[in-house]
C-alpha cells in the first residue's frame, strides 16, 4: 500500500497527512449542529476531506450532480448547511480552512476508520432525461459493501495499477466509488484532476512514463477518443480501462481494444442499485454480463417485449428490485441485455423501440450518434430525432438541403420501421451535447425545436 494516497500535479499528499486534515475537519463538524450537509468541491482532494469527515460525524451527505445554480438551490431546500467551493444564500456554510502547513504530530490513526462501521446516509441527485435533480438515498454501509466486492473482482489489474486517472465526477456514484473510495481502500495514488480531454492524459503520462494507470471513462469519452486516439504513443502505460454510467457500443469497445491492446470493463448498474454486471469484450463478439459476486437474478416477463432483469443485492437495502432493462437470460449468473423497457412507446397506435431506432440510424453511414424521444410542447406529441451528422451528411445539405437529407435518413429507416412511425422533425448537429457524465439531458434537445 502506498503511503501517498494523493496527487495534485507534482504535490505528493500523504496519507497520515490527509487523515490529520479529515480530523481538523470533522472538529469543526461537531461545533455545528447541522444533520443534513450539501457538499461539492470539483477537487478530489478536498472534497475527500470533507466527504469522510461527515462520513465519520454521522452526517446525511447531500451530493450535488453539478454546480449549476438552479441544480444546487433545489437541492439545498432539503439541507441545513453546505460545504465547499459553491455559494448558497439560503443556508449556512461549513466553513472549512485547508491548512497545507499543519504540523503532522498525530494522524489520530484514523485511516482503519474510513472503511470500517460508518453509519451515515448519502444522497445522490440525477439528472434524469428531465433535467430536475431525482433524489437517491443510499447507505454508506452499501456503498462500503460494493467496494470490498470490486475490490475482490478487479484485484488482478488495479494490483499493477499506480494511479487513478479520471474523466468523470466524483460526485457521482461512479466517479465517488471507483475514483475515490475504491483507490483509497487499495491503496492506490488518485490523481486529483478530472481530464476534459485525451490530449491532457497524454502529456501527463509522458512526463510520467514510469508510472501505469487505470482509466475511469464514460461511454462518450470513449467513443470520442476512438476516433482520434491520441493515446496509442502511451498505450503501455495503460493497466485498465473502466467504462460505466451508459452503454458502451460493442464497435466502440471492440476498436479500443484493437487501438489500446486493452478490452475495457464495462461496468453495468445504476445510482439505486449499484453495480451489477460487468465484462469484458475481448472477442469477435460481445461477451455477455457476468454478476458481481453476492448478487442473484430473475427475469420477469413484461408486455410482449421480452423480459425485465429483477435483482436482489447485498448493495441496498430493497429484498429485491425490478429495473427497467430488457434481458435474455443465459444462466444464473450470466444474461444479455436487450435494451430499455421504458423506451417503448406507443405512437398512433404503432409500438416503437427508441432505442431500436437509434441504433438503426447509427448504422446509416453519415450519422455519427442519434438521440429519438416523443416531443410534448406542442398540441399534439410527435416522435423527433436529433442527429449528429458527419461529412458525408455535411456534403448533401451544402450540395442538396435539408429536406434532401431528412429524405434520406426516412428511407433508411423504412427498412425496419413504417411510414408512420417515422419522426417528424430532424435536427442537425456537428455532436451531441453530452454533459460531463457522459449523460443527454431531453430538455436540453427540446430547445432545439423551439
Amino acid at each position: 500500500m502506498s503511503q501517498v494516497c494523493f496527487l495534485e500535479g507534482d504535490k505528493e499528499i500523504t496519507w497520515s497527512f490527509f487523515c490529520t486534515q479529515v480530523e481538523s475537519v470533522r472538529q469543526t463538524i461537531r461545533q455545528t449542529q447541522f444533520e443534513n450537509v450539501l457538499l461539492y468541491h470539483s477537487d478530489s482532494y478536498q472534497f475527500s476531506i470533507c466527504f469522510f469527515a461527515l462520513l465519520l460525524e454521522q452526517k446525511h451527505i447531500l451530493l450535488p450532480p453539478n454546480s449549476q445554480q438552479e441544480t444546487l438551490n433545489q437541492i439545498s431546500k432539503s439541507a441545513d448547511a453546505y460545504m465547499g467551493e459553491i455559494s448558497l444564500l439560503n443556508i449556512p456554510q461549513i466553513k472549512c480552512s485547508f491548512n497545507n502547513n499543519i504540523q503532522l504530530e498525530n494522524s489520530y490513526k484514523i485511516a482503519p476508520k474510513l472503511f470500517d462501521s460508518l453509519n451515515s446516509k448519502i444522497t445522490f441527485y440525477t439528472s434524469g432525461s428531465t433535467g430536475k435533480p431525482k433524489a437517491i438515498v443510499k447507505h454508506s454501509r452499501y456503498l462500503l459493501k460494493e467496494i470490498e466486492t470490486l475490490k475482490s473482482t478487479f484485484e488482478t489489474p488495479l494490483s499493477q495499477t499506480d494511479i487513478v486517472l479520471s474523466t468523470v465526477s466524483h460526485q457521482h456514484i461512479y466517479g465517488l466509488l471507483f475514483k475515490i473510495l475504491l483507490p483509497l481502500r487499495f491503496g492506490i495514488k488518485i490523481l486529483n484532476q478530472v481530464f476534459e480531454y485525451p490530449e491532457h492524459i497524454q502529456a501527463y503520462l509522458k512526463a510520467n512514463k514510469s508510472k501505469q494507470v487505470t482509466l475511469l471513462a464514460s461511454p462518450a469519452h470513449l467513443k470520442r477518443l476512438v476516433e482520434d486516439n491520441v493515446l496509442l504513443q502511451v498505450k503501455t502505460q495503460f493497466e485498465c480501462i473502466f467504462s460505466s454510467g451508459g452503454p458502451l457500443a460493442f464497435d466502440v469497445s471492440s476498436l479500443l481494444n484493437k487501438q489500446m491492446s486493452i478490452a475495457p470493463i464495462e461496468v453495468f448498474g445504476s445510482t439505486e442499485t449499484g453495480g451489477i454486471a460487468w465484462r469484458r469484450c475481448d472477442k469477435t463478439t460481445p461477451n455477455d454480463w457476468m454478476l458481481f459476486q453476492g448478487i442473484k437474478y430473475n427475469s420477469v416477463p413484461f408486455e410482449d417485449l421480452g423480459e425485465r432483469l429483477q435483482i436482489s443485492s447485498p448493495f441496498m437495502a430493497d429484498e429485491s428490485y425490478l429495473t427497467d432493462d430488457l434481458i435474455q437470460k443465459v444462466d444464473d449468473t450470466h444474461f444479455v441485455l436487450k435494451g430499455r423497457s421504458d423506451r417503448t412507446i406507443k405512437l398512433e397506435e404503432k409500438r416503437i423501440n427508441l432505442e431500436h431506432m437509434e441504433q438503426a440510424l447509427i448504422r446509416h453511414e453519415a450519422i455519427k450518434e442519434a438521440k429519438v424521444f416523443i416531443l410534448n410542447n406542442s398540441k399534439r406529441p410527435s416522435l423527433v430525432a436529433v442527429i449528429a451528422i458527419n461529412d458525408i451528411a455535411r456534403k448533401i445539405l451544402c450540395d442538396r438541403n435539408k429536406r434532401a437529407l431528412n429524405e434520406c435518413f426516412k428511407t433508411h429507416l423504412l427498412k425496419e420501421f413504417e411510414r408512420i412511425s417515422l419522426p417528424k422533425k430532424w435536427r442537425y448537429l456537428n455532436e451531441l451535447p453530452f454533459n460531463a457524465q457522459g449523460k443527454l439531458v431531453q430538455k436540453e434537445l427540446e430547445v432545439l425545436f423551439d
